[in-house]
């Protein structure tokens, strides 16, 4: 699984800093080009979950990004309209499931910069993000 991850990750990353570079402007409002929401559903320490999400925050301010990172049960309820560039939504444990419906409904209206790095997709993500899921054994 780490042989996997750590690749994709890196793939995710350069795609998603090469996108964030440009400026949007949103109901009238500038959105900061350099700030990102991390939400990450469990540490799962267990699985050394919490690893992960400190080496994607690492990552993203070694490209100059600004990381604001909130367990998805802690979000409020219009958290993306302050001005994020991008949403990060990261998976640690399946079985966690994002269960916050005010996360869900911002991050489904969101028109920001989008991506998911886990399982769980759900059929609103695969649709916006315009993927089909393949399983691979």
């Amino acid at each position: 699984m780490r042989k996997i991850f750590f690749p994709l990750l890196t793939i995710f990353l350069i795609a998603f800093s090469g996108i964030i570079q440009a400026n949007q402007t949103v109901y009238g409002s500038k959105r900061d080009s350099n700030h990102v929401l991390l939400v990450y559903d469990s540490q799962n320490t267990v699985e050394q979950g919490e690893k992960k999400i400190d080496t994607l925050q690492r990552i993203l301010a070694g490209i100059g990004l600004k990381v604001t990172t909130i367990k998805e049960s802690e979000y409020q309820k219009g958290e993306l309209s302050h001005g994020y560039q991008g949403v990060i939504t990261m998976i640690n444990w399946e079985q966690a499931q994002l269960i916050n419906p005010g996360f869900i409904k911002d991050r489904d209206q969101y028109d920001g910069i989008k991506l998911h790095i886990g399982e769980g997709l759900d059929t609103t993500e695969q649709q916006q993000l315009q993927v089909k899921l393949k399983t691979i054994y």
